[in-house]
């Protein structure tokens, strides 16, 4: 992102949507900064003091229908959502194929993915199924959806799993959006790179493998319905169309509903040894 300043002119915004990316402008004081989640929110206000500071929270506009129903498939439907880059583990620990064959034995249900995959990953992901003893029919790959809100209902989700290693807060606004219960990833690496900052309080986070089958092996109708309840009411609180407008006409130097973070835990030794494996990567590829 880069803000660009034509003398003149008024009502300048830069919207900071660089979430783990180079972004140049973000503390230019001839523009009015617009943050689209609590983490620059918090990042840009806190702790690097930026100036005009404006609050438009992601948002999405809610479907007319919502879930009403779960297990329709006699077993837990879960879904992730998001191109192949944003599940390339690289040098970090945890793989998005390994994370799906640990979902399918716990819950010994279904895995959407909607998104499109290269057929390399996709035999790592059938690989991981076929080591776990897993049938590689309960991995359903559908390549686009015009609606991922609408296409949850659609095909029965009953929870939604974050992308990972980088996590999409637009995805996670629209399953809550219909009352879907949400599963996000802590990254190690940053809180910026998990997305349960967005989430309900309620929502189930993980970090180990151990982790997430635990929360698959839990799963019930009780649950769901707590949980989708809990994602839905949060979506109507911050995300929705109401929320966004009200953020909107908010005057600057008005604090705005943000939800709160998290307390977030990192491991600089783990992103320490995963940058000096890709290093170590790097090396041998260009001796080779």
């Amino acid at each position: 992102i880069v803000a660009a300043h034509f003398p003149g002119t008024t009502g300048r915004y830069y919207i900071h949507h660089g979430d783990h990316h180079l972004s140049l402008g973000v503390t230019c004081e001839a523009f009015q900064h617009v943050d689209l989640h609590n983490m620059s929110y918090e990042l840009c206000g806190h702790r690097i003091g930026v100036s005009g500071q404006r609050y438009w929270p992601l948002s999405a506009v809610r479907p007319s229908q919502r879930k009403t129903g779960f297990l329709g498939r006699g077993a837990l439907t879960s879904c992730s959502c998001g191109r192949e880059s944003k599940f390339e583990s690289g040098s970090y620990a945890m793989a998005y194929e390994r994370g799906v064959a640990n979902i399918l034995k716990a819950s010994r249900g279904y895995h959407v993915h909607i998104g499109d995959l290269s057929e390399a990953f996709w035999q790592k992901i059938f690989a991981e199924l076929d080591a776990a003893n897993v049938s590689r029919e309960r991995f359903i790959h559908i390549e686009w959806v015009p609606s991922l809100a609408k296409a949850l209902i659609e095909h029965s989700v009953d929870v939604f799993v974050g992308s990972f290693p980088l996590g999409g807060g637009k995805a996670l606004i629209e399953a809550m959006s219909v009352g879907v219960p949400v599963v996000t990833h802590e990254s190690y690496r940053s809180r910026y790179h998990g997305g349960g900052e967005l989430t309900y309080p309620e929502s189930f986070m993980w970090s180990r493998y151990e982790e997430l089958a635990r929360i698959f092996e839990q799963w019930n109708e009780p649950l769901l319905k707590q949980h989708g309840e809990a994602a839905l009411r949060h979506f109507e609180q911050y995300y929705s169309k109401e929320a966004f407008l009200n953020a909107f006409s908010t005057k600057p130097g008005t604090a705005p509903e943000v939800p709160p973070l998290r307390i977030y835990r990192g491991n600089p030794l783990r992103n320490y040894l995963d940058s000096r494996r890709q290093r170590e990567q790097v090396i041998a590829l260009l001796e080779s």
